[in-house]
C-alpha cells in the first residue's frame, strides 16, 4: 500500500515537473517570437500566425487541467505542440520573406534606379556635347 502511495506521489511530482517544462518551453518560444519580430526576422503576419498557435497551445493545456491533473498522454501532446511550434518558430526566423529582407530589397531597389538614372542622364550629356 505504501509503494503505491509513493508511485502515485512520485508520478504526480513527474506531472508538475513536466507541466512546469511545458510552461518554461512556451515562455522561451513567446520570447523568440518577440525576438523576431524586433529583429525584422518575422513578419507582423507571421508573428501573428506563430501567436495564435501559442495561443491554442495554451488554450489546450487549460482545457486539459481542467480535472486537476495532466495525464502522461496529455503531456506527450502538448510537447508534441510545442515541437511543431518551434519548427515553425525556426523556420519562419529563417525563411526569406522577413521584414528587413523587404527592406534590403526596396532599398536595393532604389539603388538600382538611382544608378540608373544617373547613368541615363549621363548617356544624355554625353550625346549633347
Amino acid at each position: 500500500m505504501l509503494g503505491a502511495v509513493l508511485i502515485g506521489l512520485m508520478s504526480v511530482q513527474a506531472s508538475y515537473a513536466s507541466v512546469e517544462g511545458v510552461m518554461s518551453i512556451q515562455g522561451k518560444q513567446a520570447k523568440s517570437i518577440v525576438q523576431g519580430s524586433n529583429l525584422g526576422k518575422l513578419t507582423p503576419r507571421e508573428v501573428k500566425k506563430l501567436t495564435r498557435e501559442q495561443q491554442d497551445i495554451k488554450k489546450l493545456e487549460q482545457s486539459m487541467k481542467v480535472d486537476g491533473v495532466i495525464s502522461s498522454e496529455e503531456l506527450s501532446v502538448l510537447f508534441a505542440k510545442l515541437e511543431i511550434s518551434r519548427k515553425n518558430i525556426n523556420r519562419l526566423s529563417r525563411n526569406s520573406i522577413s521584414t528587413s529582407a523587404k527592406t534590403a530589397k526596396k532599398l536595393s531597389s532604389r539603388d538600382d534606379q538611382s544608378r540608373s538614372a544617373r547613368s541615363s542622364s549621363r548617356s544624355i550629356n554625353e550625346l549633347g556635347r
